[in-house]
Formats: C-alpha cells, structure tokens, sequence
C-alpha cells in the first residue's frame, strides 16, 4: 500500500497534471486523491473492483486483515470523494460500488467493451471442423483460469465435478497465488479441494489445454473479469457463474454457455457451437472497437 501512495504522491508533485483535461485512476488504486490539483483538471475514477471488497471476501479470514481492509476502505472513501466523474466497467460493479458506499450519485457505465483487455497475443484464430458433436472419449478437464482468492471461487470446481458422468476428469487451477502475511491463497485451497491440480503459471494455458475435451470454468463472483471472453475467442466451452459481471457480455452477444447453477449433465459444447460463439464475438468487437481484425485476426 505505501509504494502506491509515494508513487502517486511522486507522480503529482513531478508531473504538470493541470495540463490535462482528464485524468483517469482505476478504483484498485485508490489514490485519486493524492493527484486532484486545482479545479482545472476533471478525475475520472474508473471502476474495476475495490481492494477492500476483494481482500474481505477473500480466504484469509482472520483478525489481522480486517485493519488492512479498513486501511483500504478509508483512500477508498477519499478517491470518490475527489472524482469528478465515476464510471463502472460493468453493470454488476456499478451495483456493488453503491451498495458497499452506500453511492447514491451517477455512475455511468459504457460499452463493457472499452475495458476488454486486448487479445494482441492470442494465435491467429483457425476455423474448427464444424461436427455436431464432440469427439467422445472418456477423459474431461475442469479448468479454472485467473487470481487464486476467495473472490473467484477456484474451489468451487469441486462442486461443479459432480455434474460430469465421465470417469476420468481432471480439475486444475491456473493462476496466481496470493499472499497476506504468512498465508497463501494457493495452500488454503489445497485444504479445501486437494483434488485441484495447482499450477501458477497461467501466461498460456490454452496452449496446455485441448479445447475438445475441456471446459473453462468461472465459479466466481467477481463483478469485472474478462478471462471467460479470452477462453470463448480461443474455442473453448465456458461454464460461467450467474454472479460474475462478464455473463452481462456473453448474453449481449448471444454466447452458448454452460450455468455453474445448474444442476444438468456437463459436456464442452458441439465444434460447430463454439466456432459460432467466435464469429458472434468478433462481430460483437467489430461493432464496438475501431480495429478488431488488428487485435484478434480474421476469422475466416
């Protein structure tokens, strides 16, 4: 927390913010504050998720956090305070940020399109041989992808195991483990779900995974993750959580996809599915970014 704070302090007193019409801060730096000059200057503060909201519900539940978290909660309260101007990244973060501030002011809340971060290194996309099944074998990956924290719920593949008749599969977590104090995020789910393969290296992992015989599974309630959209662009299946902020986007584009909350059998969608899910993507990118052939590559 404090080399955000002398950074931004640094960042104020060195560079000549009056000379901007706008600044923008993301909300998991809550140090507007710091940088609010004179009246000159509009502070846009861009919700993603607030730190204290993310480190309460995460897994390390003891008496030591909660002066952290309210050490957050307090730049927190003083960067909306100083905003100008306060717009959400999705629908679910605007009704978060208002309940946990008790916010009554506006907060708009744009194309979540804006805040999609660019999938420059994703592979040149390659059309799946259209079938209307999915090669049957007896094996089948559970997967999760992103931050290991109690936000994300990567322990609740578990749980979604259950729905899958196949008697081989596989349940593994991709992604970064956190650390407060002593504890790691990745040992407390060891606990929990010791049947969760662990590996932290997340940079790539559909290139370890086969798209035929996987689904990527988000069990959480994060209200701003893109990783679900990634997993859609490479040719996977997702099974997405009624609660996370990006099934806004998948029911805008007209994504297929699996419900954590039922409680129906679970198979990765059909190949011909998937390439559709693709194409309804990048027509939903064209139509909402200036370049998108840029970025992703055609899809022929």
């Amino acid at each position: 927390m404090t080399q955000y704070a002398e950074w931004f302090e640094h960042l104020r007193s060195s560079v000549p913010l009056d000379d901007f019409d706008v600044i923008e801060v993301p909300s998991y730096y809550p140090f507007a504050h710091l940088i609010k000059k004179g009246p000159r200057t509009r502070l846009r503060l861009v919700l993603h998720g607030m730190n204290s909201h993310l480190l309460a519900a995460g897994y390390e539940n003891h008496a030591t956090l909660f002066e952290y978290v309210r050490g957050w909660q307090r730049l927190e309260v003083a960067s909306v305070a100083s905003a100008d101007e306060i717009v959400a990244a999705s629908l679910a973060e605007k009704a978060s940020f208002e309940e946990q501030f008790g916010y009554s002011g506006d907060v708009t809340v744009p194309s979540p399109f804006l805040f999609l971060p660019s999938l420059a290194s994703a592979p040149r996309i390659e059309p799946l041989a259209a079938t209307n099944s999915v090669q049957q074998t007896d094996a089948l990956n559970l997967i999760y992808v992103g931050p290991l924290d109690g936000v994300h719920e990567p322990h609740r593949l578990s749980e979604v195991r259950r729905r899958v008749s196949r008697h081989n599969v596989n349940l593994k977590a991709y992604g970064p483990s956190l650390k407060f104090r002593a504890n790691e995020s990745s040992s407390i789910i060891r606990t929990i779900a010791p049947e969760i393969e662990i590996s932290q290296s997340s940079a790539t992992w559909w290139e370890l995974e086969d798209p035929d015989i996987t689904i990527v599974v988000y069990p959480g309630r994060a209200t701003v993750n893109w990783l679900p959209l990634h997993a859609v662009m490479r040719g996977y299946t997702v099974c997405l959580s009624d609660r996370a902020g990006c099934k806004q986007m998948f029911d805008d584009c007209g994504l297929e996809y699996a419900r954590v909350e039922d409680t129906t059998a679970l198979e990765p969608l059909p190949r011909a599915v998937r390439l559709e899910n693709i194409g309804r993507m990048l027509s939903a990118l064209r139509s909402n970014v200036a370049s998108p052939s840029a970025e992703l590559g055609e899809h022929a």
